[in-house]
């Protein structure tokens, strides 16, 4: 690979307040999973995480999210949103976030209707 070829594809996305990254395929679909952990929610500055639908075959990213989630209790300073990845759960990849001190993993069981 020559790194001094390199050409920018896609989107690009401009978040205020954006610390980490990461991409995630989740039930077929991929995403951009970007981590804004000083984002106020609810009017504190908790933080949140925004999936951002990604095409990969041509670049194509989608400036509004398809899914932020926070904490369900924001705290201010809580930092959600400093790390974001995935790991796999039972055999199903989910979405893990960190904060000061907490982390937190984002998964669906069987427990719950799909509501699609």
């Amino acid at each position: 690979m020559n790194l001094s070829n390199l050409t920018q594809v896609g989107s690009t996305l401009m978040i205020e307040g954006l610390r980490t990254t990461v991409t995630a395929t989740l039930e077929g679909e991929t995403y951009l999973v970007a981590g804004v952990p000083a984002r106020n929610v609810d009017g504190v500055p908790a933080g949140e995480v925004d999936l951002h639908r990604f095409d990969a075959a041509s670049g194509a990213l989608d400036a509004l999210p398809a899914l932020s989630v926070h904490d369900t209790d924001p705290e201010s300073g809580q930092q959600f949103g400093r790390a974001v990845t995935t790991m796999t759960f039972n055999g199903s990849p989910i979405l893990v976030v960190g904060a000061k001190a907490e982390i937190f993993a984002y998964y669906r069981t069987a427990l719950y209707e799909d509501r699609r």
